[in-house]
């Protein structure tokens, strides 16, 4: 819990900065940062143990969230094209939000499993 609000204190500080010093072009940047920053409050809110119960929803919950960080991204690499900004950087944006999306499936797998020794053991 603890390490979750902490990741989610740097996110609102980062989200803060693009927000108020940040050019125009980085809004969108800025909601997909939002987006990840609400996720995070999510998980925060609840147990490890809740994450997996079936009223959580956490597959449901990480998908429309991920979609939301995506259309952000799409709006970024649409401003970025009309503005003759590098499509690199969408592109690495990109390829790190599919890395840290496999990463949070692998951890939602590793929590599941946990849950199911934990519901088999005596």
């Amino acid at each position: 819990d603890s390490t979750l609000e902490r990741l989610l204190v740097w996110v609102q500080a980062a989200f803060d900065s693009l927000r108020d010093f940040g050019p125009q072009s980085v809004q969108q940047d800025a909601t997909a940062l939002a987006t990840i920053r609400d996720m995070l409050a999510w998980l925060a809110e609840r147990t490890c143990k809740a994450w997996i119960e079936a009223s959580a929803n956490l597959p449901q919950v990480l998908y429309s969230h991920e979609e939301r960080v995506r259309q952000a991204l799409e709006l970024a690499e649409k401003d970025s094209s009309l503005t003759g900004n590098s499509r690199n950087e969408v592109e690495e944006l990109r390829k790190a939000l599919q890395e840290q999306t496999e990463r949070v499936e692998e951890l939602e797998r590793q929590v599941q499993a946990a849950a199911q020794e934990h519901r088999a053991s005596p």
